[in-house]
């Protein structure tokens, strides 16, 4: 069989070491191809070393193929509107860059990658729901022990969801399109902060068992803006954090809810 197949290279698969010769089985082993492939979107495409590295020589530009379960993790910055008003923007980026430095960190700690950010929010890739969830918690417990301008502490939104998707190359960086992405950033937006969000899939998966053993999980039905039927949520509670005072006033952006929740968002 080709190198990369056999029990050895299985073992190495996750080194750094063994990452630098996936793009050498790829180019130099005669096909190979299809069932590479497979391997990749199964068990490598959520590492960073791969992400960052080696895409380019195991799809082609803009093109794609079908990953059948991928955890995703969606998070920014509550008040972040606030923030750039109090602090301006230099003042405020310096306080998303230090929030950035131990979101990126969880998320590496626990075997995840950084797909891309957007202002202060995050999107990340993860293989195994249960570290996608130990990150979520691990990032909003750091991140509140940060502060703004005024002393007070950051206030972190994060949202969690599993499923199928298409993974593509974009100008040599893994990216990721579909339904289950797009209802991850909705499961996001019903955060109220210092808290995680995890769907269904996500709660109901038996490798998040462990990860929230010992959690409190209040699980309700929302209404996702662009998904026609209601969905069943957990606000998983993060331990030593505190949740938020409810806000006066919100965005109209804000999706709706049921009476007994509280409006997600208030920038």
């Amino acid at each position: 069989p080709p190198v990369w197949a056999t029990e050895k290279y299985w073992q190495l698969s996750f080194t750094g070491t063994a990452l630098g010769g996936l793009g050498t089985c790829v180019s130099e082993t005669p096909g190979t191809s299809a069932a590479f492939t497979a391997f990749v979107r199964d068990q490598v495409a959520a590492l960073q070393p791969f992400r960052t590295r080696f895409v380019h020589e195991v799809m082609a530009p803009d093109q794609s193929m079908t990953v059948e379960a991928m955890t995703f993790v969606f998070t920014d910055l509550r008040s972040s509107t606030a923030m750039y008003e109090q602090a301006g923007d230099g003042g405020a980026l310096e306080f998303v860059r230090r929030h950035f430095v131990e979101v990126f960190d969880c998320i590496d700690a626990h075997d995840g990658a950084v797909v891309k950010t957007v202002g202060d929010a995050v999107m990340a890739v993860f293989d195994d729901p249960g570290d996608s969830v130990r990150a979520a918690v691990a990032m909003v417990q750091r991140v509140s022990k940060l502060t703004n301008a005024a002393g007070e502490p950051l206030i972190l939104r994060v949202g969690v969801h599993s499923g199928g998707c298409l993974a593509v190359n974009m100008d040599g960086r893994l990216d990721y399109f579909g339904s289950t992405v797009n209802r991850a950033a909705r499961v996001e937006h019903e955060s109220r902060g210092n808290d995680v969000i995890c769907s269904l899939a996500v709660l109901e998966d038996p490798r998040t068992t462990s990860a929230l053993a010992g959690l409190q999980v209040a699980r309700y039905e929302a209404t996702l803006r662009g998904v026609p039927d209601p969905v069943t949520l957990g606000r998983v509670t993060v331990p030593g954090v505190s949740l938020p005072r409810q806000p006066r006033s919100f965005s109209k952006f804000a999706l709706p809810q049921l009476a007994q929740e509280p409006p997600a968002r208030n920038d």
